[in-house]
């Protein structure tokens, strides 16, 4: 997780990706909800390494949702 080249922080998020669907599959809930974890930090990690936010990445996601449910919820009256 730690090497000079993002390519090895790329291949810790698809290694975690690979455990959180594993534990998924086994349904194995509380293991799960341990690499879920460890997915989300080693995204975080990874935008750092890029300069970007997760925070404003995350909360730019939930705007994006509410303004297109409440383009819904008016839609349908």
């Amino acid at each position: 997780m730690y090497g000079l080249y993002p390519q090895e922080k790329w291949l810790k998020v698809y290694e975690e990706l690979d455990e959180f669907k594993e534990a998924l599959s086994n349904n194995e809930s509380s293991l799960a909800q341990e690499e879920l974890g460890d997915l989300l930090f080693s995204l975080i990690y990874i935008s750092r390494w890029y300069n970007l936010n997760p925070e404003e990445g995350l909360a730019g996601t939930n705007k994006r949702f509410i303004d297109r449910f409440s383009y819904l919820e008016n839609q349908l009256g």
